[in-house]
């Protein structure tokens, strides 16, 4: 009696084994064909969680520090522009023209201070005559450095920056022409002012920024 038990009760358990798994593949590929039926656009949300992967957002680069620009174009002059540099940064401050971009067209147009224009006229970027500055010859002359950083930055403020001449190329094409209306003539050493402030511009910044 009790190997007969022994016998019902061992095949009840194969029959369990056997059958289970089979059941439960049924269940579960008409689970998945109902699902996948029954899908519509409306539905999908039901099936289908969306996690968007989030675009990285470029970290600003902070404010230049005032003593690191001042440092920074002090660094590059010479001559009569010699510690100049925190009257570069007050007159852009004052007018919004980038200090650092003043200070390469000055190296620039005064053979970095050593021009005999910034000598005799205190005139730190080769600017024509204009209205309320005596002039000598083609150039307007100032009391001192300062007052012609400052008017520099006037300038390029109201002459350039206000009528859109916002980067170097197109503030070049105005402020140094190929052509130079006042004598009449191509003027050939015009073609290195705009590679020549880009490059003086990037060591600048490049020392500001360190």
């Amino acid at each position: 009696m009790g190997k007969q038990l022994l016998i019902i009760f061992i095949g009840i358990i194969a029959l369990v084994f056997v059958f289970a798994p089979i059941k439960f593949y049924k269940d579960s590929y008409a689970i998945h064909n109902t699902k996948l039926s029954s899908i519509t656009p409306e539905k999908i949300i039901e099936y289908v969680v969306v996690t968007p992967t989030p675009i990285p957002t470029p970290t600003p680069k902070p404010p230049l520090k005032k003593e690191n620009v001042i440092k920074a174009i002090d660094k590059h002059l010479k001559g009569r522009l010699k510690y100049m540099g925190t009257y570069f940064y007050m007159a852009g401050q004052k007018y919004k023209v980038n200090s650092m971009l003043m200070a390469s067209i000055a190296i620039h147009e005064t053979a970095n201070g050593m021009s005999d224009v910034l000598k005799r006229c205190n005139n730190v970027g080769g600017i024509n005559r204009r209205k309320g500055f005596p002039s000598s010859g083609r150039y307007a002359v100032y009391e001192s450095v300062a007052e012609g950083i400052y008017d520099m930055a006037k300038l390029l403020r109201n002459n350039y920056l206000d009528k859109g001449l916002n980067d170097i190329e197109s503030i070049g094409n105005k402020y140094c022409p190929l052509w130079d209306k006042d004598n009449g003539k191509y003027g050939m050493s015009n073609e290195s002012w705009i590679p020549t402030i880009t490059r003086l511009y990037a060591k600048i910044l490049k020392d500001a920024e360190s």
